[in-house]
Order: C-alpha cells, then sequence, then structure tokens
C-alpha cells in the first residue's frame, strides 16, 4: 500500500465514496495534504484519524437530513418539474445544435422578412419534432428569453449566450456558455421571474447533494406529498444527466461551479442588507 493516496486511492482504501471523501474535505474531517493544487492523504495519519473515535458537535445532524436551502427556501418546496424527453446524454447534445438552428433562423428573417427579431412557438416545430423540449430547456438555461405577444402568442428572443454557441465548435466551450448562462440568470435573480426555471433547481441541489459527500439517487427526488404527477426517477435522470453534460464527471469542475453559484448568492444577500441598512439610516435621519 503507498504511504501517499489520492482521493480515488483512499476512497478504494476505505471503501466510501470519492463524494463523502470530498465531504470530509470541505468541513475538515478528514487529515489531508495539499501543495500544488494537489490532494493528498497520509496513509499513516488516515489509519490514525479511523482508530479516533467520532464525536459529533452539539446540534450536529446527519447531512441526509440536513434541509437543502435555495435563497432561503427548502429546495423541494420548489416545483421542480422535469422533461419527461430530456433524460440520457444524447438529447443534451442535440441542444446545441438546436440553438444554432434558431440563430439561423432569426438571421435569415431579419434579412427576409422586415427585421423580425424573435419567433413564435410554433415556428420552433421545423427544428426538431421534441421543439418544445428543447425550447423549455433552453429558456431555462437562459438562452433564450420569452416575452407575451399579440394574441397572447410568446415571443422568443436569443439571449447573447445562444449566439455565442451558435459561432462555437468546440464542445468545451459551449459548455461553458451554458454555465455562463446559468451563473447570470443566478447573478439576476431571474430562477422564478417570470417562470421557475426548473433546470437551474435542480442543477443545483445535484451538486449541493454531491457537495455534501453523498451518492444522488431517487430518494433526494421524492417529495414527502403524496402528488401523483410527481416522478422522482425522471428528475433525478434528469439532473443527473445535465450535470454529466456540464461537466463530464468532472468533480473539481462541478464543485468550482457551485462555490461560484452559492458565492453569487451570498454576495447579492450581502448588497441587499447593506441596502436596507442604508435605508433605514437615511429614514432615521
Amino acid at each position: 500500500m503507498k504511504d501517499w493516496m489520492g482521493i480515488k486511492d483512499l476512497g478504494e482504501y476505505l471503501q466510501i465514496s470519492e463524494n463523502k471523501i470530498r465531504f470530509f474535505i470541505k468541513h475538515k474531517q478528514i487529515p489531508f495534504h495539499e501543495k500544488h493544487g494537489l490532494l493528498r492523504f497520509s496513509r499513516e495519519e488516515i489509519d490514525d484519524w479511523m482508530k479516533t473515535p467520532d464525536t459529533k458537535e452539539i446540534g450536529e445532524v446527519e447531512e441526509k437530513e440536513r434541509p437543502y436551502v435555495y435563497r432561503d427556501k427548502p429546495i423541494r418546496e420548489y416545483s421542480l418539474s422535469a422533461s419527461k424527453v430530456l433524460i440520457g446524454k444524447k438529447p443534451w447534445n442535440r441542444l446545441p445544435e438546436f440553438t444554432r438552428s434558431f440563430i439561423d433562423r432569426i438571421n435569415d428573417i431579419k434579412v427576409h422578412d422586415g427585421g423580425r427579431d424573435f419567433l413564435y412557438r410554433k415556428e420552433f416545430s421545423l427544428f426538431s419534432n421534441k421543439y418544445s423540449d428543447y425550447l423549455n430547456v433552453s429558456y431555462q438555461l437562459g438562452l433564450i428569453e420569452k416575452m407575451h405577444g399579440v394574441g397572447k402568442q410568446k415571443k422568443y428572443y436569443p439571449v447573447i449566450y445562444a449566439e455565442k454557441i451558435a459561432k462555437e465548435d468546440s464542445e468545451e466551450q459551449i459548455k461553458s456558455n451554458i454555465r455562463d448562462a446559468i451563473l447570470d440568470i443566478v447573478k439576476r435573480k431571474l430562477e422564478t421571474s417570470p417562470d421557475e426555471r426548473h433546470a437551474i433547481f435542480l442543477l443545483w441541489y445535484m451538486l449541493a447533494i454531491k457537495a455534501n459527500g453523498l451518492q444522488p439517487d431517487e430518494s433526494h427526488f421524492r417529495k414527502d406529498s403524496g402528488e401523483l404527477s410527481y416522478y422522482p426517477s425522471i428528475r433525478f435522470n434528469f439532473s443527473k444527466s445535465l450535470c454529466e453534460f456540464l461537466f463530464d464527471n468532472d468533480r473539481n469542475k462541478e464543485q468550482r461551479f457551485l462555490d461560484e453559484w452559492n458565492g453569487l448568492i451570498r454576495t447579492i444577500k450581502t448588497v441587499k442588507r447593506k441596502e436596507v441598512k442604508e435605508r433605514l439610516t437615511l429614514f432615521d435621519e
């Protein structure tokens, strides 16, 4: 056995998941060493750690029982809908193609149809027989915006991230643009405006579960209510496939993105508290 181990080696040595090890690291509950961005574990220190009695701090609860809260609201109180079609990796790989078709059609209309810069919902049927799912997910991920038009027909506009994707050949850069679009939605607090963007909440939930050292499964996506319309397997598979598409099962990439995401939320809350405090100060004066 090696004197120094990486995360994968340690997982095999202790027979626990890598997610659980990362949770221990995050909460400084396991001895580790970091140098030049590399995490290493001393077998001798790990053996001593395993022999040390486990003493929980007062008030500590098991991570699986700890509520996952997003913007001061338990995540399971969001509707957390999911597509029944966009499950698996292949449909996600068709998303850039759908986006390019949208941009190409918009550009064509600008030239030949009086400069209109949007499409009506029915016009997307030319791109795919599953256009409704791709359209909804594109909106939820921040690639497309929509507004009601005359006669309650929705108008769909491309966002700058969709335009970037249409010009890209690099698969990694396309995924990077989608991640940037998500963070932009978070930064502008548009997750529920005008509609709840279910894909964003499901992705955050999947990443948060992993960050807490757990292996996500269907039980995490099961509500406590008896709703017949709720399908935990669909939501779990949807979240899992989106996560795999965006991060290629790279846990470091997932964690960095989640940290940036949560950092945005904390910054927004800090700014909001500061604004409230300043308004109260002015009122007192």
